[in-house]
């Protein structure tokens, strides 16, 4: 969790290079230690598409942002509102 922070720090201040590193360990870890469609990891993978966005990379973004959402449906739900 500290990591994620970390890396949301760093993304807000608008040093994408130092947060790119924490996002992605971030959710290494979280993949590792959590069970496929936890909420947690979907998160993760929404804070990694949302800096590569940002970064002008938006193949990467594509791709980080549509695992979030799918695993966010896994998790709760096509009829879930969050």
């Amino acid at each position: 969790r500290l990591l994620r922070t970390l890396s949301t720090v760093y993304r807000s201040l608008g040093l994408y290079q130092q947060s790119l590193p924490l996002a992605e360990s971030a959710l290494r870890l979280r993949e590792a230690a959590l069970p496929p469609g936890d909420p947690a990891v979907a998160q993760s993978q929404h804070d990694l598409g949302w800096l590569h966005f940002l970064r002008g990379d938006l193949k990467q973004a594509e791709t980080f942002l549509s695992r979030s959402v799918e695993g966010r449906r896994l998790a709760l739900g096509p009829d879930s509102l969050e």
